[in-house]
């Protein structure tokens, strides 16, 4: 009885496993004083939870009160997209994961509220060739229906340090709205059921004219009608790490990946894993839902037997010569 009862608890944490990131979106313009003046404050909140690690941010640049504003100019259609979405029409206006519209004085207590909603989302990137130009690799495991409603995914360039204009000359622009890869309606994402369910996508990328050493990807999935965002992702380019873990490739994709099979998904203790290593010996890495590295050793291609100790989302990664894949596994 302890054993079947330790399964059904461990499934039921599971069902919330996936740790929540909030997105925060800022519309906002050059021209509008009343923006200018809570920089201060939405900056200290920025950073702080940038810092911590559970916050996305994109601050949309609209059209008034001045039209002639740089970010705005340079990306309109994307940044009216978002405008129309919610029917933002005073500035500033801040939205909290799609659903709240905190002022700068409850900023904490909105976070607060959505950090205590459960998520089912688990959402992990890798990158290929350079930072400049190239592929991102997206994995969404969900690990119950997210509802009936359409799904879509937005990752969002972003960019800091921007010198500023109007009422930020002199400063700068954080988290300047730079370019929407999925397009300014997202890209529709749905998952087929049999949770956990998977869907991998592959989004194209370019940092253009701006310094890619300061351009973040702002990443989330949000339902059409309802606006909530599931869960989102934030993370500097340069930092998301490359799915050949070579870097620069000077655009050459690997036509071949090391292929991984797990027989049973979920699993109730031992994982066995089926390798197919393209180029040679390589090495097998295991991480939990954190990104803490679990397990490391090396690998060839076979059979291999994984023990978590603990129940959860993992996920593995197995590295043939410079070629990287990685699988999700699920541990009741």
């Amino acid at each position: 009885m302890r054993t079947v009862l330790f399964i059904v608890l461990s499934a039921a944490a599971l069902a919330g496993a996936a740790t929540r990131v909030v997105l925060f979106e800022d519309f906002t313009n050059c021209g509008c004083g009343p923006c200018w003046s809570i920089e201060p404050t939405l900056n200290a909140f920025v950073n702080a939870h940038l810092a911590a690690g559970n916050l996305s941010v994109a601050r949309v640049h609209v059209w008034w009160p001045s039209a002639s504003d740089p970010i705005y100019v340079a990306n309109p259609t994307e940044q009216t997209a978002r405008v129309n979405y919610y029917g933002i029409n005073a500035v500033p206006t801040l939205k909290m994961d799609g659903v709240l519209t905190p002022s700068s004085s409850n900023l904490e207590t909105a976070f607060n509220t959505r950090m205590a909603v459960p998520c089912y989302l688990d959402i992990s990137v890798s990158k290929s060739i350079s930072n400049e130009t190239g592929v991102l690799y997206v994995t969404l495991t969900a690990s119950q229906s997210l509802g009936s409603e359409t799904l879509r995914l937005h990752a969002i360039l972003v960019e800091d340090d921007v010198p500023g204009a109007g009422y930020w000359s002199g400063s700068y622009f954080e988290q300047a709205f730079r370019d929407n890869l999925c397009g300014g309606s997202g890209q529709t994402v749905s998952f087929s059921g049999g949770y956990p369910s998977t869907v991998n996508l592959t989004i194209p990328y370019g940092t253009g004219p701006w310094v890619e050493d300061n351009v973040s990807l702002c990443l989330f999935l949000q339902g059409e009608t309802s606006k909530e965002v599931f869960n989102a992702y934030y993370r500097a380019l340069d930092l998301i790490p490359p799915a050949t873990g070579i870097g620069d490739r000077s655009g050459v994709i690997p036509a071949l990946t090391p292929v991984i099979r797990i027989a049973e998904n979920p699993a109730c203790g031992a994982l066995t894993v089926v390798l197919e290593m393209p180029e040679g010996p390589g090495t097998l890495s295991v991480f939990d839902l954190e990104g803490h590295l679990v397990e490391e050793r090396s690998a060839s291609s076979g059979t291999i037997c994984l023990e978590p100790e603990d129940p959860g989302v993992y996920f593995i990664r197995a590295r043939s010569g410079e070629l990287v894949s990685t699988a999700t596994a699920v541990v009741l």
